[in-house]
């Protein structure tokens, strides 16, 4: 559906699986640390094929933090469109740990802070990555280009918090859209703010310098649009259509008796040729009786006349 929107507005797409992820080859993602050096290589693959004029981002939930963390180090990018971001992993982590945890039981802070570091050494051990470096929020005052944030305020897994942080640390024009009508982290965005974002990224890949007004142009609050009002009823209009529906209505009527009268016609055509025929054959049966009959009385008058016959 965002693809379809995009194309439907003239912008091309290219749409891709990080490493790890999707039909990808690899087996570990690691959360936006080393997929920014994915999106790295798609952004040089664009720019050489000479294809393209600005280049704009759309990620969500890891693509969206990897989007952050490659436009502090790529001014190039026109803008971006973050959908579920987190600020910084080890929050996300105390988040899950505290939800999931601390529902059933009291778990200490400091116990926790234990874990993450014991995470934290276990995965770096791992894959050479370290969790405290995928900070988003770190990575924003250095984001001048224009963001538009999406999160959905029932969001389960990454709470809306971490949208807030990053729009008010973002360092170029931002506007968050917080998105109610039970909508989770891994729902279908509703329509309006599908249109949103692609009025968004329609505004910033245009080219040119411009204010938040007009790279915001197009672009709602996040809630969905009021219905359309409905147009006043017209007395004379309203009559005038119930007149022409009656007018039609006795149209068929009368079309209807005008068929059925002519099958009735043609019945008795058919009725009155019928008779006619019959009485055809009955002359025409009577002559032939009759001739016989002469016939057969020539021939008692005379050898010679029912010779000639």
């Amino acid at each position: 559906m965002v693809a379809f929107a995009l194309l439907k507005r003239g912008l091309t797409c290219f749409c891709f699986d990080f490493g790890g992820s999707g039909q990808s080859d690899g087996d570990i993602v690691t959360l936006g640390s080393r997929e920014s050096g994915d999106l790295d290589t798609v952004v040089s693959f664009l720019r050489v094929q000479g294809r393209t004029s600005h280049i704009a981002v759309w990620g969500r939930s890891m693509g969206a933090v990897t989007a952050a963390l490659f436009a502090r180090t790529n001014l190039s990018i026109a803008g971006v469109v973050l959908d579920s971001p987190f600020a910084r992993l080890p929050e996300l982590i105390r988040d899950i740990v505290a939800r999931d945890l601390a529902a059933d039981v009291t778990v200490p802070g400091l116990l926790v802070s234990a874990a993450i570091l014991a995470l934290r050494t276990s995965i770096r051990r791992r894959t050479g990555v370290d969790i405290n470096a995928i900070d988003a929020l770190a990575a924003a005052p250095g984001c001048y280009q224009p963001a538009l944030l999406v999160h959905a305020v029932e969001d389960e897994l990454i709470y809306p918090c971490h949208s807030e942080a990053l729009a008010r640390a973002w360092a170029g024009d931002c506007r968050l859209l917080l998105v109610g009508e039970e909508q989770g982290h891994n729902s279908m965005r509703p329509r309006h703010i599908i249109l949103s974002a692609v009025a968004f990224l329609c505004n910033v890949l245009g080219g040119g310098l411009k204010d938040a007004d007009a790279i915001f142009r197009g672009v709602g609050d996040g809630s969905p649009p009021a219905p359309a009002p409905q147009a006043p009823v017209d007395p004379n209009s309203t009559r005038a259509a119930m007149l022409q529906q009656l007018w039609l209505r006795m149209a068929e009527e009368s079309a209807d008796i005008a068929r059925a009268a002519g099958v009735e016609r043609e019945d008795a055509r058919g009725l009155e040729e019928e008779e006619e025929e019959s009485e055809e054959e009955a002359e025409d049966a009577d002559d032939d009786w009759e001739r016989p009959r002469a016939l057969c009385t020539s021939a008692a008058g005379g050898g010679a006349r029912t010779a000639a016959l």
